[in-house]
């Protein structure tokens, strides 16, 4: 899709709220974005990593950055030559325990601008060294005529790879994805009107930090996987050969592999078929995926007596299969259905799963705190910290890793997955 074609349908994708100014205020947008979900952010290395892609993307574009929040404070919002350099908040914070914030972005925060999309953002949290397993993100954000514009696409991308270079991510998503304000609250009904428009839209949310131990949440038009979470799938060469098979484009750079879906962006409007490549690339990926993600977004109040839908689990599990089946998110009524198996299905590492369902590790143990992870009902998902994955017939049972406090690989596990609900397709 070039940027005429994208332009021509990308207009039911922005979302104006009137209520500011005569002519109204864009409060969501589709721009290009890369999300980067690394380990060790607590760390000196890592840091310097951060300040090195920060450091190149205001050499780039820092002339449309405007504002941001100032972290060392109040975490009030301020003009760009007021606020610390993230250099300093960087010396400041040299604690290990400490974390790491950071948000600017261009346009103006006075009045309620900042609750506008912003075309320009760079945004970053680390974790702190005493946590378990808590992943960081980072991520910057560029408007799409920039992206679909030769020169500076090319740009674009070698930035991109830049920051993989130093941050050697767990994994990355890089694509057309929902430009939000600072703060979604105010536009998550709209999010997931986005989302049911236009299923080539990736949706950023920062509880996938929380979530990097389990796998990924989906993947974009770009996709990074590092050689240590390939391993869930057999290895970074067993990774390669698979999507040599089936005709994707990537390359091996830093620590992993670079899958590219297509040649461009695709938005997908509802209602038109699938990119085979994205349908060939989410059938690789899938056992990758988190099996039991949770929310992206809770329930939306508008007033006392008005609760309207948000991204709440249901919604969320559902977007994340919504390549697995072409009834899952097109017709969300038949398929948020799921049934119980009726007897006990186990299903090994590198064995063909037989039935389209969601499988768990019923034996998942918390190797970093010596005890087995922690659940409440057996028959229920809720506040149940055991590994999930989700397979379609004929996928292969992946891998369990075995992860450290700072997500080190330690072991690549064989292991036998439980089926816990069989999908109704």
């Amino acid at each position: 899709m070039n940027s005429v074609e994208f332009e021509k349908i990308v207009d039911d994708a922005e979302y104006i709220n009137y209520d500011y100014g005569d002519h109204g205020e864009t409060v969501l947008s589709v721009h290009f974005q890369s999300c980067f979900y690394f380990w060790n952010g607590h760390t000196p290395e890592i840091r310097q990593a951060i300040l090195n892609c920060y450091t190149k993307y205001i050499e780039l574009w820092g002339s449309h950055i405007k504002w941001g929040f100032d972290p060392l404070k109040d975490w009030k919002q301020k003009k760009i030559s007021n606020l610390p350099s993230l250099q300093d908040v960087i010396t400041k914070r040299a604690d290990p325990d400490d974390i790491i914030e950071w948000y600017v972005a261009d346009g103006s925060f006075e009045d309620d601008e900042i609750e506008y999309a912003n075309k320009y953002v760079f945004s970053l949290l680390t974790n702190r060294a005493w946590q378990i397993q808590h992943g960081n993100i980072l991520y910057f954000r560029l408007p799409r005529d920039l992206f679909f514009n030769q020169s500076t696409q090319e740009e674009i991308l070698r930035f991109n790879q830049y920051c993989i270079q130093q941050l050697r991510p767990w994994y990355m998503v890089s694509g057309m994805q929902a430009a939000t304000p600072f703060s979604d609250q105010g536009v998550k009904i709209d999010l997931v009107s986005q989302a049911r428009d236009f299923k080539g839209i990736y949706i950023e949310d920062s509880w996938d930090t929380m979530r990097m131990p389990y796998g990924i949440r989906s993947f974009d038009w770009l996709t990074f996987v590092s050689n240590d979470l390939s391993e869930k799938i057999g290895g970074v060469l067993k990774l390669q050969d698979t999507l040599r098979k089936a005709k994707l484009r990537f390359q091996t750079i830093a620590n992993g592999v670079l899958i590219q879906a297509s040649d461009y962006p695709e938005l997908i409007p509802n209602g038109t078929p699938d990119p085979e490549s994205y349908l060939k690339l989410n059938h690789i990926l899938r056992p990758l995926r988190d099996g039991n993600y949770g929310s992206m977004g809770d329930a939306t109040y508008l007033g006392d007596n008005d609760r309207s839908q948000s991204f709440d689990i249901p919604l969320t599990d559902l977007w994340m299969r919504r390549f697995d089946h072409e009834r899952v998110w097109n017709d969300l009524e038949s398929t948020a259905k799921s049934r119980k198996p009726e007897s006990i299905v186990k299903l090994s590492t590198n064995h063909i799963c037989e039935i389209s369902g969601r499988y768990r590790y019923e034996d998942d143990y918390d190797y970093v705190r010596n005890e087995p992870m922690p659940f409440e009902e057996p028959d229920s998902r809720e506040n149940d910290h055991r590994s999930y994955i989700i397979l379609n017939k004929g996928d292969i049972a992946p891998y369990y890793l075995k992860l450290g406090q700072h997500g080190e690989l330690l072991e690549t596990m064989e292991i036998e997955w439980t089926l816990f609900e069989e999908f109704n397709y």
